[in-house]
């Protein structure tokens, strides 16, 4: 029992909806920050802990924790869960109620219905109550005494300045006004202006008929350097142009190996059934089969010929990444 807490600890850590077999789905929910305007007061954001009992399928998440705990096959943790599923029920139904330690407690009422209470400090809310609410009333008392005190600032400003000022703005203005007249009135010589167009070289056209020889930058003259000449009259100017020929960057990538003939898949998801199985591969957003096999049906992402060489794939691809508990199967 304590075994399986430590497993649904765990993986509510990192997800926000765990699933016990035949038992009951974990969720954490995200609360965002609030600010609560009557006492001034700005609660942090937090996950808060539920229990639903209606969701009671297997995805497999539990049971690839214990798999990866106890070093066990997958058909052995989801017998081992199973089995810890039963002795729940045992002692619940003798005790009345059930103390899961940092989760919550489940207690049967006088009406045979089952309530879960979360812990004060469980595994999801923990990480949030560091934070604690934060008054925001001294702040706004001291905006605003900094705004009376601006206020008091101007308004004696204007009392004992106001003409110096007007003066000061007629001062510059006219300051202004005057530099712009010099400026604009100033003749400015230009020497050599009435030559200036017997300087720029002449310029000549070509007509599309002509013949233009072109350069092709080949395979074979990759690493070379590509000229290009402008065709030019007996008054015109050439133009020489080198450009550098660039080397294609190159990003290595890793191939997904997806063969029905090897022994050994990676696994990400287990479902109970081939349209929950379907309805996964079509969401995903990379290449995924089906495979069936003990009455399930398990979504694989990659194949190998031996169990290191698919979990080699599966890091490479970086599956074990996107989903935490993937595992290998043998066919």
């Amino acid at each position: 029992m304590n075994s399986i807490s430590q497993h649904i600890c765990y993986l509510l850590r990192h997800h926000d909806c765990v699933v016990l077999p035949g038992w009951g789905a974990f969720m954490a929910q995200r609360c965002p920050a609030v600010i609560d305007t009557e006492s001034g007061v700005i609660y942090p954001p937090r996950r808060v802990l539920g229990f639903n009992s209606a969701i009671t399928h297997d995805d497999g998440l539990v049971a690839s924790s214990v798999a990866r705990r106890e070093g066990i096959g997958y058909d052995a943790a989801v017998q081992r869960v199973g089995e810890a599923v039963d002795a729940l029920r045992r002692q619940i139904s003798v005790d009345r109620e059930l103390h899961l330690s940092g989760i919550g407690s489940f207690r049967i009422t006088e009406d045979n219905t089952c309530v879960f209470e979360p812990h004060d400090s469980n595994v999801v809310s923990l990480p949030s109550s560091v934070l604690p609410p934060v008054s925001v009333v001294p702040v706004l008392e001291a905006a605003r005494a900094q705004s009376e005190h601006a206020a008091d600032v101007v308004r004696r400003e204007n009392q004992y300045l106001p003409f110096s000022r007007n003066w000061m703005k007629i001062a510059a203005s006219l300051v202004v006004l005057i530099c712009m007249g010099v400026v604009l009135s100033t003749p400015i010589a230009i020497p050599d202006a009435a030559r200036a167009s017997l300087a720029a070289p002449a310029i000549t056209f070509v007509s599309q008929d002509e013949a233009l020889e072109h350069f092709e930058l080949s395979e074979a003259n990759r690493h070379g350097v590509l000229s290009i000449v402008l065709p030019q009259g007996d008054d015109a100017m050439s133009v020489v142009d080198t450009v550098k020929a660039v080397e294609p960057v190159v990003e290595p990538s890793y191939g997904v190996r997806m063969e029905e003939s090897d022994s050994y898949y990676v696994i990400v998801a287990s479902l109970a059934s081939r349209e929950l199985a379907q309805e996964f591969v079509d969401r995903a957003d990379i290449p995924m089969a089906i495979l069936e096999k003990d009455g399930k049906y398990r979504v694989y992402a990659a194949t190998g010929s031996t169990s290191s060489r698919a979990l080699d794939i599966a890091r490479q691809a970086h599956l074990t990444d996107r989903y935490p508990g993937v595992w290998v199967c043998r066919r």
